[in-house]
């Protein structure tokens, strides 16, 4: 049955008897001690084979095991390694040297970071600690990373001692800015108790002022430079029939005196404007009301106010005499009617004073 496609009839075992003298062929061909050892006396077998002492011995172990898988003794192979036994006993002899070569290496590399490493970390560090920078610039000047470094520390210091500086006079301007503020709170508030109390002065010398402006029984006016009403007293607007609100603004020339005297006054405003001639020269004008009726005034005073920015108006003060010339022209009537009776009478008329004086005949007379 070449197949094995039969059902098994029985079983076929070869095996190995490992005796000494095969154990012996194996020696011979590796050059090792092969043996046997039981489990129950395998690890004495250990202790005995293995000595720290020899460290050229080498022990290698494969476990025999039955059909079940259990171990039933231990092939031992035992080689000593003539080689390693005299590369063991070279290094011990070589040992102490390479210790030696060792200790000097070391302290080569030791007394190497000391002198760059340690060292200029120590400088560095004391220079950081107490600020000064005379080392750290002895320092500075070596081409490597610590005198770049000490480089850097000796632009921080400087940069510091600046901003100390900076800081030291900033505090020492802020305390004087204090006491200039303080000293300018006091006289600030001085002032302002001084100023409150001229404004107090001030607002009742305008209300006095105000009521003798309007109080006063002529009229007062402020003309701008272009002829424009500024100010006027109650007495000015009562006699044109305006209020202040109504006549503020407007065109003295234009608006309030007639065509003959605004064509008459304009260069009189002019003159008195730009200058103040020594002797003052009274005027007549005719004003136009609300209402259109003509009052006649008497101009009797001109002066002229320079203000902040440069400009000129000019005040003027003036008196209504529409009544007077009302009542002399009445006058002139009656007495031109007088004359005239006078002179049409045939008897003679003469006129004198208590002390005989003639003062008046008529032509029959």
């Amino acid at each position: 049955d070449f197949k094995r496609e039969g059902i098994a009839q029985g079983s076929y075992i070869t095996g190995r008897i490992w005796d000494d003298e095969y154990l012996n062929e194996i020696h011979k061909i590796n050059n090792s001690k092969v043996f046997l050892a039981y489990p129950g006396i395998y690890s004495e077998v250990q202790k005995n084979e293995t000595n720290i002492n020899h460290p050229e011995i080498i022990l290698a172990k494969t476990p025999l095991l039955d059909y079940s898988g259990n171990v039933i003794s231990y092939l031992i192979s035992r080689h000593v390694d003539k080689g390693i036994y005299g590369l063991m006993k070279a290094n011990q002899k070589q040992l102490p040297l390479f210790l030696i070569y060792g200790v000097v290496f070391l302290f080569a590399i030791t007394l190497s970071l000391i002198f760059w490493v340690v060292k200029p970390l120590k400088i560095i560090s004391t220079g950081l600690v107490s600020g000064e920078t005379e080392k750290i610039r002895n320092l500075s000047t070596q081409k490597t990373e610590f005198g770049n470094f000490a480089s850097l520390l000796i632009n921080f210091f400087r940069q510091k001692s600046i901003l100390e500086t900076e800081i030291t006079v900033r505090e020492k301007i802020e305390i004087e800015l204090l006491e200039v503020k303080k000293n300018l709170e006091v006289q600030v508030e001085k002032r302002t108790l001084k100023l409150t109390e001229l404004n107090k002065k001030l607002i009742g010398e305008q209300e006095q002022t105000k009521m003798y402006f309007d109080s006063s029984g002529s009229i007062i006016c402020l003309l701008d430079k272009n002829g424009n009403i500024k100010l006027v007293n109650r007495y000015g607007c009562n006699l044109l029939y305006y209020t202040e609100s109504e006549v503020i603004g407007k065109n003295c020339f234009r608006d309030l005196l007639t065509k003959s005297s605004a064509k008459e006054l304009y260069p009189v405003f002019k003159n008195y404007l730009n200058e103040k001639p020594a002797h003052i020269k009274p005027y007549i004008a005719y004003v136009l009301t609300k209402h259109s009726q003509v009052k006649i005034i008497l101009i009797n005073n001109f002066y002229n106010k320079i203000n902040d920015d440069g400009t000129t108006d000019l005040l003027f003060s003036a008196i209504d005499i529409t009544d007077l010339k009302k009542a002399e022209k009445e006058l002139k009537d009656k007495e031109q009617r007088y004359r005239l009776l006078v002179e049409t009478q045939v008897e003679a008329i003469c006129r004198w004073m208590p002390d005989t004086t003639i003062t008046f005949v008529n032509q029959a007379y």
